[in-house]
């Protein structure tokens, strides 16, 4: 009974961790994504340039998640997590130092590495200590935490930036390294890694190159589907700006609403999870990414004056889709 109860206890603090990490990750993501215009303002240069941060951001999170993810399956969960928990974290808080252009991208790309790791080894961590029959809910559960983070961005920026600017909101970004005691003091390491632990690296690249297959697959999969989130919501808050004359206020508003169509969605789509439900979940994923398709062509094209609440709706039904896809 003891055992049990010790096993639902770690299954509780892990998947706290996890959920706190997914909300704080999207919180130190945010402030480059609706500060885009007033960074390019203080360094004097174009929105295009700034904007090449997200793309560092995006490019170097694969890295991160090879560095990091093979030093979990040697050694451990824990460690890697802590390390990458304090490290991205500290490169948040040097953003909102960066004296200068150069500075903000080399640590924006470094932040990238610290993003790209803590997605990897904190889901293994945590999908290992749950039982598998409750893996399916817990990770569209987690996945939320994208959104959930993204609304607490939100809000910190609704009432940060117009008084303060900027800077403090990359400085918000740096308290999540709290984490890292939680991580070190209530979450034990993983069982199944300490089954299925690899000797030697030797041993642990073999293992990886038989699932080469399976790699291929999980990164195509995973492209498209932030071809279809990250490609729309990232600059969006920008295209408010520029081409509408949103104010601040105004921006962050429309991106609170989006996030909250993403949670509402993931909660009917886990209330609703029936073959049917599945199916109909499938084609709407066929319908946003259409839909989304055809307007971002007649954006481009500018055969299109009313598009922004359209996009509004797609990026939360995009954003709803998927997290219930990780389910």
């Amino acid at each position: 009974m003891k055992d049990a109860n010790d096993q639902t206890e770690g299954h509780r603090r892990c998947s706290f961790c996890r959920l706190s990490r997914m909300d704080t990750r999207r919180l130190r993501f945010l402030p480059r994504v609706v500060t885009l215009t007033a960074i390019a303002k203080e360094f004097h240069r174009t929105d295009k340039e700034i904007a090449l941060s997200l793309a560092l951001t995006l490019g170097f999170r694969p890295v991160g998640a090879f560095i990091f993810g093979l030093l979990a399956d040697r050694y451990g969960r824990r460690l890697p997590l802590m390390l990458d928990l304090v490290f991205y974290s500290v490169v948040e808080v040097l953003s909102g130092l960066a004296p200068n252009y150069a500075t903000f991208m080399v640590l924006r790309a470094l932040f990238g590495i610290g993003m790209g790791g803590e997605w990897g080894v904190g889901a293994s961590l945590a999908m290992e200590k749950v039982p598998p029959k409750l893996r399916g809910m817990l990770s569209g559960l987690l996945q939320e935490g994208y959104a959930a983070g993204y609304l607490l961005a939100a809000v910190c920026y609704f009432f940060v930036f117009p008084r303060w600017g900027w800077r403090p909101l990359f400085f918000i970004g740096g308290l999540p390294a709290l984490l890292a005691l939680f991580v070190r003091f209530k979450v034990k390491e993983s069982e199944v890694w300490k089954k299925t632990r690899h000797d030697s690296w030797g041993q642990l690249g073999r293992s990886i190159a038989s699932h080469w297959k399976l790699f291929i697959y999980l990164t195509l999969l995973l492209m498209m589907m932030n071809f279809v989130s990250h490609g729309t919501q990232d600059m969006y808050p920008t295209f408010l700006e520029r081409q509408w004359g949103f104010s601040p206020r105004q921006r962050i508003s429309v991106t609170a609403i989006s996030m909250v169509g993403a949670i509402l969605a993931e909660f009917c789509s886990d209330t609703y999870r029936t073959a049917g439900a599945s199916q109909i979940d499938d084609y709407c994923v066929a319908v946003c990414d259409c839909g989304g398709s055809a307007m971002g062509i007649c954006a481009v094209a500018g055969a299109a004056d009313c598009r922004g609440l359209p996009l509004t709706v797609y990026g939360a039904g995009c954003l709803g889709n998927h997290s219930r896809s990780s389910v």
